[in-house]
């Protein structure tokens, strides 16, 4: 009798955890549910500013221009990622488990470390990039002073960008949704606002109008975001950060660095190898693609900013059961919202591209794929992220290393024949490759599966 009992149970609980979408109705799904919807709604009402802001590029530069005005914002993210030296994902962690003490002199050294590393290596990166910077304006764009002064706008987003990135992680870190949020997506409103701001008095716009638009947008985030971290959290005072916990910190940071880099690498390698293999109306036509696959896919990127520390919590609790119930609830929430509009994007793909103008509906093909390789991402879950928040940096730095060497080889095989198409194809095989494997890793490493 006992041993029904028990079968019937069993039975009961796994029907439960299978079909319930929330299916750990708990003090952890509700605040990822409830720190998701925010998060959501406000990424949500940011992508749309996004979505607009690419629309008036394409409407008012020519193709080429607005090429290389999204190339200009892919080498700063790599850039400027490459100036953080691995703190995004060490703040995270290193917050998750000081916020979780109570520890606000920890959240504070921390905050200081990580500001004082960036802006040391962000500087060291723009003051090295100065004199390249004159070679490229001689020989590769014939002196022609737009150039010119696109390359410098480059040099000069690169250390506000690495410190808007700080502020926004320590945020995320402490569990902060709302600010966190804010911060995250308040730049393509403001960008907006700048650039039909530029429109309306001067009836034009040019790629140097709009990179400053994009410098007055970052720099006023920048100050809001350190206005209200200053607020919550006092200024650290230097001497009180012991050299143990310093040495901890860097070599966690430099730990993640190269694991930071590869990342950015897989989102934006593609549009800066197309800079170099191909033509600014290829990489025009890649960029426009990419973010409206990037934007069906904005379930995923609002559950990141809440799963990240959820995760690293979790972890240092050593509560596999746990761990696994989040993952799963929170990648089967990923798919219920995010399917239709994958759906959407890749049915409809030219009537979409179409908003652009004319001449990017010849990208449908490139957008179906981009698409594809998002729906992949979307169905393994947070892989990466709970691969890391774990401390299997290593393995999470394996892969990504894998599927970026993939990246580079199929763009440089494919990328001089086929342009966007191309880069379309390699990024797919790259995205699909990382999360497969991250999948993989997961299960080996935690114990943790997706399904079962």
């Amino acid at each position: 009798m006992s041993l029904f009992k028990q079968s019937s149970n069993k039975k009961e609980n796994k029907k439960v955890g299978n079909n319930a979408l929330f299916n750990y109705a708990n003090e952890d799904n509700k605040e990822i549910v409830s720190s998701a919807a925010i998060i959501f709604s406000l990424k949500l009402f940011a992508a749309l500013f996004g979505f607009v802001v690419s629309v008036v590029i394409t409407r008012f530069l020519s193709v080429e221009d607005a090429g290389y005005y999204f190339f200009v914002l892919s080498m700063i993210a790599l850039l400027s990622t490459v100036g953080r030296v691995g703190v995004d994902n060490a703040i995270v962690r290193f917050m998750a488990v000081a916020n979780k003490a109570q520890d606000h002199g920890q959240i504070s050294h921390v905050f200081l470390l990580s500001m004082h590393l960036v802006l040391k290596f962000s500087l060291l990166i723009a003051v090295i990039l100065m004199p390249l910077v004159f070679f490229l304006y001689c020989y590769f764009f014939g002196g022609e002073l737009s150039y010119y002064l696109m390359l410098i706008w480059l040099v000069l987003l690169i250390p506000l960008t690495s410190m808007s990135t700080v502020i926004v992680q320590s945020f995320q870190g402490v569990k902060r949704v709302i600010p966190f949020a804010l911060l995250n997506n308040v730049l393509r409103p403001l960008n907006l606002m700048g650039l039909l701001i530029v429109i309306s008095m001067m009836g034009t716009l040019t790629l140097n109008l709009a990179l400053s638009v994009y410098y007055i947008g970052i720099m006023t985030t920048v100050g809001i975001g350190y206005y209200y971290w200053r607020k919550s959290y006092p200024a650290a005072d230097a001497t009180t950060i012991s050299s143990s916990f310093k040495v901890e910190f860097h070599q966690a940071s430099f730990s993640l660095w190269g694991l930071t880099c590869l990342a950015i690498v897989m989102g934006q390698g593609a549009q800066v190898l197309l800079g170099v293999f191909s033509d600014g109306e290829q990489l025009a036509y890649f960029a426009v693609a990419n973010r409206i696959a990037i934007l069906v896919a904005i379930v995923l990127l609002a559950l990141n900013g809440i799963l990240s520390p959820k995760f690293a919590e979790i972890f240092a609790e050593n509560d596999k059961k746990r761990l696994q119930d989040i993952y799963r609830s929170s990648t089967r929430i990923m798919l219920f919202f995010t399917s239709p509009i994958l759906l959407v994007a890749f049915f409809f793909a030219p009537q979409i591209l179409a908003l652009f103008g004319p001449d990017y509906v010849s990208a449908s093909l490139v957008l179906r794929i981009l698409v594809a390789g998002q729906f992949v991402k979307v169905a393994v879950g947070s892989v990466g992220q709970l691969l890391i928040m774990s401390g299997f940096e290593r393995v999470q730095r394996f892969n990504l290393f894998i599927a970026v060497t993939i990246l580079v080889f199929l763009s440089v095989l494919l990328m001089p024949s086929y342009g966007a198409l191309g880069g379309a194809i390699a990024t797919f095989f790259a995205m699909t490759i990382n999360n497969v494997l991250g999948l993989i890793k997961v299960y080996q490493k935690l114990n943790i599966k997706l399904i079962g």
